[in-house]
């Protein structure tokens, strides 16, 4: 369990890198020089790269949400089917009272 809650800070740092990369990947910048196509179509790769990064990231971290969430319902489950109510215990008392006088009989 906490190894996936540490792999899924890792990814949150991870996504937050990946946002920061974004945001300075995608700032407009006024040129008055003539266009650059070819660096306009470098930093556009450069920048679809980091959204499919970020993509993954999340991805991954849904994932482990999804582990930790699925453990945590799966160790309540076993919770609730090992307690017992005390009508139960109570009865199982009661038929090993009974099981205990009708062996000495």
């Amino acid at each position: 369990m906490n190894k996936a809650k540490q792999e899924g800070i890792l990814i949150l740092e991870d996504i937050l890198g990946t946002v920061e990369e974004i945001l300075l990947l995608s700032k407009i910048t006024i040129a008055e020089k003539e266009k650059d196509i070819h660096r306009e179509i470098k930093e556009a790769f450069q920048l679809k790269m980091k959204i499919e990064q970020l993509v993954s990231s999340v991805s991954s971290l849904h994932a482990v949400i999804l582990d930790l969430e699925t453990h945590r319902e799966a160790n309540q489950l076993w919770k609730e089917s090992n307690t017992k109510s005390s009508l139960i215990l109570q009865k199982q008392k009661n038929r090993e009272h009974l099981m205990e006088y009708l062996k000495k009989l």
